[in-house]
């Protein structure tokens, strides 16, 4: 399997395919907060997802189990997102993990940038900072600084709010999932988009961990009844692991040993963690979000993801 920038066709199904949950999730949820508007538009289209509603037709029923997942006061999570296309050709986008830390109202997210260099957001009830370890620099910043809305672009509060959302689920049972005790759900639809890519079908497992309430493992599986570009179907997962219910203090604590720098001077670094994590961003919450209809029958709700 080859890994590399998603070509143009893959690009197309993977917009075809995504607008399908996307006009789906508009028609069924109250509008979006703003909390991204800020978001830098030059960031944004480097997203490779085209969610253009045009020339769709959907029609979905909601109804089904709630997904029961919730975010709690304390924890420390490892989170891992993961785009594959698949089709005649396979195409494979490094996964993109994040180590992620809360205690009430103050988060912390440390992951890698393209090039190895570690970038920290350290979200406090206080104060903002951006922090570069390698570079031994930090900066304290806000929405206007940074171009777009920091904290609540790649956090596990995200993930957890557009799992919430996701109608047409059923509860298909408990298992373990990474050694721990989860309850298991199963979503499905298909609709058909007007687009090259033709009907779309999306069915998705999702793993609630019994005790924290996290999202465990979320993967979506959207394919098209046409051949694009020698793609046909996009794969999505997110996964937590390492999870812990308690987090020292000392973890949001403001840098020390570092030079406080303009914000301007960390800028390019939150561009390129943007330019990295915003297609998987957008696929994950745009496929979560999606209402599906009740699988059938003759569905198979026992088969479970490779784990």
């Amino acid at each position: 399997m080859r890994n590399f920038v998603l070509k143009s066709p893959a690009r197309f199904l993977t917009g075809a395919m995504l607008s399908f949950v996307f006009i789906s999730s508009a028609c069924q949820q109250q509008p979006a907060t703003n909390s991204n508007a800020s978001m830098n538009s030059n960031a944004a289209n480097t997203g490779a997802m085209n969610t253009s509603t045009t020339n769709s037709n959907t029609t979905t029923t909601a109804t089904g189990t709630t997904i029961d997942a919730r975010e709690p006061e304390q924890y420390s999570a490892t989170i891992t997102l993961k785009l594959e296309v698949t089709g005649s050709q396979s195409i494979s986008t490094p996964p993109l993990a994040a180590n992620f830390a809360r205690n009430g109202g103050d988060r912390r997210v440390s992951l890698k940038i393209p090039g190895g260099d570690e970038i920290i957001y350290l979200d406090r009830a206080d104060k903002h900072y951006v922090i570069v370890p390698g570079r031994k620099q930090y900066a304290e910043v806000d929405a206007q600084s940074t171009g777009f809305n920091v904290p609540t672009v790649m956090t596990p509060a995200q993930i957890i709010n557009q799992v919430k959302s996701v109608s047409g689920c059923e509860s298909v049972g408990e298992e373990q999932f990474g050694g721990r005790s989860a309850t298991k759900y199963r979503c499905a639809g298909a609709a058909k988009t007007g687009t090259q890519a033709g009907e779309v079908k999306a069915e998705s497992f999702i793993f609630v961990d019994k005790d924290t309430g996290l999202p465990l493992r979320s993967e979506s599986l959207i394919s098209s009844s046409a051949n694009v570009g020698g793609a046909s179907a996009v794969k999505l997962v997110t996964e937590m692991s390492n999870i812990q219910t308690s987090v020292a203090p000392t973890t949001f604590d403001e840098p020390t040993g570092m030079n406080k720098v303009d914000p301007a001077q960390v800028r390019s670094q939150v561009e390129a963690v943007v330019k990295a994590a915003l297609m998987f961003a957008q696929s994950m919450m745009q496929t979560n979000s999606a209402p599906m209809t009740t699988p059938t029958a003759t569905a198979s709700p026992t088969q479970s993801p490779t784990r």
